[in-house]
Formats: C-alpha cells, sequence, structure tokens
C-alpha cells in the first residue's frame, strides 16, 4: 500500500501493488477516498492501517482506524477489483482466512472466550469508498 500525496476533485488518492514472490509488480491499482480526521489531531487517518492475502489471491484492507468499535475493510479480487465493502468487530475480532467470499475469524465472546466462526458474505461494492 502507499498513500499517494495528491488529491484529484477533493479526494485523496492511495495506490495498491500486487507483487510476485520475485519482489516484481503484476499489477497496481489507485483509489481515491475522504479522508478521515483525527478527533485528537485534525490530521488526516492514514487509509490502510493493515492488509492481508487471502488464499485466493485476494487482498483484504483494513480501513482507518477510528474511535468506533467496528472496523470497516476493502476487499479486492486477486486482480485487485473492490468485491466487497465489510464493517467489522474491532476488539476481540481478527480475520485469520479467506477465499472468495467467506472468511474465517476468530471470536472473543463477552467472557473472552475465543470462537473460530466462518462468514459468508455477498460481493457488492455500491460505491468505492
Amino acid at each position: 500500500m502507499e498513500r499517494v500525496d495528491r488529491v484529484d476533485s477533493g479526494r485523496r488518492v492511495f495506490r495498491a501493488t500486487r507483487l510476485d514472490l520475485r519482489g516484481d509488480t503484476v499489477g497496481s491499482r489507485s483509489f481515491t477516498y475522504d479522508g478521515l480526521e483525527s478527533s485528537e489531531t485534525g490530521e488526516v487517518l492514514e487509509p490502510v492501517t493493515f492488509g492481508r492475502v487471502g488464499v485466493d489471491g485476494g487482498i483484504w484492507l483494513r480501513r482507518e482506524d477510528t474511535d468506533t468499535e467496528t472496523r470497516r475493510w476493502l476487499v479486492l479480487d486477486s486482480a485487485l477489483v473492490p468485491v466487497g465493502h465489510l464493517e467489522l468487530p474491532g476488539s476481540g475480532f481478527r480475520v485469520e482466512w479467506s477465499s472468495g467470499n467467506q472468511f474465517i475469524a476468530v471470536a472473543s465472546d463477552t467472557l473472552g472466550v475465543p470462537w473460530i466462526v466462518r462468514y459468508r458474505y455477498i460481493a457488492h461494492v455500491p460505491e468505492l469508498m
């Protein structure tokens, strides 16, 4: 992930680049986003705070860390095309595996007991960001 310090039509830009095992670029795509400001510092938050690659080559990008109890994720297929936006719990929830439209997460209940949970989602991207 690369944050690009330019603004197109009032929106900020970040770029996702896919590398092969040798480190050669095999794909790249830019995305615009509305910058969210930190409630503490007033600075624009990083557009992506974490990323993971699924077994199918899809890329999961965790968006800005905000003060809410949930985390937004942008899911890209192996060609870097957006296939989903998900809003998942932030605390006590970890995506561990993904492929296609399903993923496995470890989720803690109210007593702190971890559970392995399998989810399916409907691939849908109404608006990119």
